[in-house]
């Protein structure tokens, strides 16, 4: 993707997830990931898990590309136990730009990993939290120098992120799609789909001829269905299963 050129976010993001979807190799779907890294102005990502509180980051990291001396420091220092993205992740399933962490309330120790993680090229970043129904959390984080993402383009990242992660993951851990899943119906599949292309509530309702309610009531009930918290999460497992293409 270069920058300054109208770009179709939308179809780069669903035509890639598509192609995950047949890649049988967990270092492949990276490779790709780090592509769409560089094709969106990031220089270092991350996939992982989180431990527990005092527990290493190390083992729970499923992929990372990220500045050599940085990796080491962070992991020494066991940032991920002072880092203001972490705390986000934490506490939130909403994808958010690392800067919009930095408050006056930050604790010295904060700040610091924040100026630090500047010092190695990556003074703002975006990250997708991965909302996992064992009650554990993961990450998806890209890191950069200047941020230069739009909202659409956020939007699109972050359903990357969340079948990037689904997809390494499933890959290193083969596991059966459950079973008892139910099957959504056609409007709801219709509601999604037109989710994924980015389009509102309203504006589905428009093209579909339902009220905005309907709209909404359609896709509580897709989420419900697929274990999905949020939109982007039911688009994202939607796509994993092979529901929307």
């Amino acid at each position: 993707m270069a920058r300054g050129e109208k770009f179709a976010v939308d179809h780069y993001a669903l035509d890639l997830i598509d192609d995950w979807r047949k890649i049988k190799e967990p270092t492949t779907v990276f490779k790709d990931l780090t592509r769409v890294m560089s094709d969106f102005g990031f220089s270092s990502v991350i996939v992982t898990g989180l431990p527990v509180p005092h527990e290493s980051l190390e083992p729970m990291v499923l992929a990372h590309h990220w500045p050599e001396g940085w990796w080491e420091r962070y992991h020494q220092q066991n940032y991920i136990d002072i880092d203001p993205t972490v705390a986000r992740v934490r506490s939130s399933e909403d994808a958010f730009r690392w800067g919009s962490t930095r408050s006056p309330l930050l604790k010295p120790k904060q700040v610091r990993v924040l100026d630090e993680a500047s010092e190695f090229g990556l003074g703002d970043g975006f990250c997708v939290p991965i909302p996992l129904l064992n009650g554990f959390e993961a990450v998806v984080s890209f890191g950069c120098d200047k941020y230069m993402l739009t909202e659409r383009e956020e939007a699109a990242l972050q359903v990357i992120g969340i079948s990037a992660y689904h997809a390494i993951r499933r890959r290193r851990n083969p596991t059966p799609e459950s079973e008892g899943r139910s099957i959504l119906s056609k409007r709801e599949v219709e509601c999604v789909k037109w989710t994924a292309a980015g389009k509102s509530a309203w504006e589905i309702g428009e093209i579909l001829n339902l009220t905005e309610y309907t709209v909404n009531t359609y896709l509580h009930t897709a989420q419900r269905k697929m274990n999905a918290r949020g939109k982007a999460y039911l688009v994202a497992q939607c796509l994993r299963a092979g529901i929307i293409h």
